[in-house]
């Protein structure tokens, strides 16, 4: 019985140097699935596919992500890039590619 499970291909983390600078993450394979992870304690992190994603904006600009919150982001070609803002600068987010 064949399987379609997607598995880790790539993990790893980013640092958001400054709040409302947005940080670019490599898709790394074409066809993936984009796990977007915020590990924080009460600090907002917003991610999206355009690099105007902005967390400090008002309205933010990007899927909200509270603390300890995930979302998935679609890959469709290895030049995708998805970005990573967050509300206090110096934190962290770590992301899973699915393939």
């Amino acid at each position: 019985m064949a399987t379609d499970a997607l598995r880790v291909k790539y993990e790893g983390e980013k640092t958001i140097t400054a709040a409302g600078t947005p940080v670019a993450i490599p898709a790394h394979a074409a066809s993936a699935v984009l796990v977007m992870n915020n590990n924080t304690d009460g600090t907002v992190i917003v991610v999206g596919k355009a690099d105007t994603v902005d967390a400090l904006s008002t309205p933010m600009v990007g899927r909200i992500l509270n603390a300890l919150d995930s979302t998935l982001v679609q890959v469709v070609t290895s030049s995708d890039e998805v970005y990573v803002d967050s509300s206090v600068s110096g934190k962290k987010a770590s992301y899973q590619i699915l393939g």
